[in-house]
């Protein structure tokens, strides 16, 4: 019903939708980790000569400083990408270390919910891939606590991914597009918050990503698939 609006108006939060919008959804990323576990893991396995500590320092600024994306949806399709945003940082000390780390997420993931499908632009070694994939199916445990994220109600979801790896999901049921950041999706409902536990080498750390802004995608062209890359 190409006429259908439907309206949502919870807590301060309005958006009015049609059911062929496609929404913009800006998110910061962070990571948490246990800098004393991280510190001594380092340190044993460090044969540098420069100042361990200070150097030990740095990569925990590194790894902790945010990152921002944007992912740009409509009820079947989207893409996922990573915002560049210049790094003016000067080591926070005169004469100290400046670390500026890349994850592997500055690439394109694009995601077909009807198809199952995913791609993933990714450049590597001076080349450019495109790298094809079924989608991670979760099995979602939604529970009744609550909270809310930028004027919506959020619903908590929780899921296994491995022995060592685990996801909890917070999704707004009055935004109906089973979607989210990175490779995650299938709650009924769009996810605002994402936080992704693993153990690595006894060393817990978490992926966080929390939704800043939402709004109506304004450009007309429709969610295309990356085609760059072998």
């Amino acid at each position: 019903m190409k006429n259908l609006f439907i309206s949502f108006f919870t807590l301060g939060a309005s958006l009015v939708l049609n059911a062929q919008d496609k929404l913009m959804v800006n998110y910061e990323s962070r990571m948490e980790v246990d800098a004393d576990a991280m510190m001594k893991q380092f340190s044993a396995n460090s044969t540098s000569n420069v100042d361990v500590k200070q150097f030990e320092k740095a990569i925990l600024e590194s790894m902790t400083r945010p990152t921002y994306y944007h992912l740009r949806i409509d009820q079947n399709e989207s893409v996922f990408q990573q915002e560049e945003r210049i790094q003016n940082e000067q080591p926070k000390e005169p004469g100290g270390v400046l670390v500026v780390m890349y994850g592997g997420g500055t690439g394109i993931l694009y995601k077909n919910l009807q198809e199952q499908q995913s791609l993933r632009s990714q450049d590597a070694f001076s080349k450019s891939f495109l790298v094809r994939d079924e989608l991670k199916k979760y099995d979602w445990k939604i529970s009744k606590e609550s909270k809310e994220i930028l004027g919506y109600e959020v619903r908590k979801a929780e899921a296994i991914i491995d022995s060592t790896s685990s996801i909890v999901a917070w999704y707004a049921p009055k935004l109906p597009y089973k979607n989210g950041p990175a490779e995650y999706q299938g709650l009924p409902g769009l996810i605002l918050e994402l936080e992704v536990s693993r153990l690595m080498d006894d060393s817990p750390e978490k992926t966080i990503f929390l939704a800043e802004s939402i709004s109506v995608d304004k450009n007309q062209e429709p969610i295309k698939k990356p085609t760059k890359g072998q």
